[in-house]
């Protein structure tokens, strides 16, 4: 404890000092991520591996460079996908705690996780791993939770995420398959509709197979996304967690 409460005193010093000499140097950043985690790479507040904070920094390097860096990487190591978990600490994975109270606090737990995957198939450990879908009678599609959507084709999912301060768009295709997407459509943003009984029906079943997962979500809500190859919008359900 003794411990703790001195590293907490020396980040604090930290970070006064920078905001007094309203600048943070490079040597200092290193020197606060390295108080903040014991393994270089690793996101902030994580459990996560020395090979996983590794596999994240390469990807965080990836950003930095050109598309087909980035494509690269995607192709040989996968994308991080964020999902729920009910495990708080995995070497496969990293997590985290999640956002909402509610998850925090209930009596089953349920915390954040970044899994590199290549296809959606190696999450579906259904006891451990809960993706985000959104579904409807047609389709199913898996997104990372951080992700919002921007439209469908018939085979896919597009969604804009945030990674170092900067926007990309995520594919997610029916096959599972998961990337990163650089073409420049702009279609008609998604809209908040009112759920049908139906669309609420189909959420209900498809939760029926997570029972680990029964108090995830506070509710449900629906979106018209639009599909820029029928030219129409259709309907989708998805949970909403906090």
């Amino acid at each position: 404890m003794k411990i703790i409460f001195s590293l907490l005193i020396i980040l604090t010093s930290l970070q006064v000092q920078a905001r007094t000499q309203g600048k943070m140097s490079e040597t200092t950043k290193k020197m606060i991520q390295e108080l903040l985690h014991a393994h270089k790479g690793c996101p902030e507040n994580s459990s996560c591996t020395k090979e996983q904070g590794s596999l994240y920094l390469k990807f965080s390097n990836s950003l930095s460079g050109s598309q087909k860096i980035i494509r690269d990487f995607n192709r040989e190591s996968g994308f991080p996908l964020r999902l729920f978990t009910t495990q708080k600490d995995s070497t496969e994975e990293i997590t985290y705690d999640s956002k909402c109270f509610s998850h925090r606090s209930g009596e089953k737990k349920y915390y954040q996780a970044i899994k590199f995957i290549l296809n959606t198939k190696e999450v579906n450990n259904k006891g451990r791993f809960f993706p985000r879908v959104f579904l409807n009678k047609k389709n199913k599609f898996i997104t990372s939770t951080n992700a919002s959507p921007l439209y469908t084709t018939n085979n896919s999912l597009y969604s804009f995420l945030d990674f170092n301060n900067k926007i990309y768009t995520l594919k997610s295709s029916k096959s599972g398959a998961l990337e990163f997407d650089f073409n420049n459509n702009s279609p008609t943003s998604p809209k908040s509709v009112k759920c049908s009984k139906e669309l609420k029906d189909i959420f209900s079943k498809y939760m029926k197979d997570y029972p680990n997962f029964q108090n995830l979500f506070k509710g449900s809500y629906c979106q018209d996304i639009f599909n820029i190859e029928t030219k129409s919008y259709e309907t989708y359900i998805t949970g909403w967690d906090c």
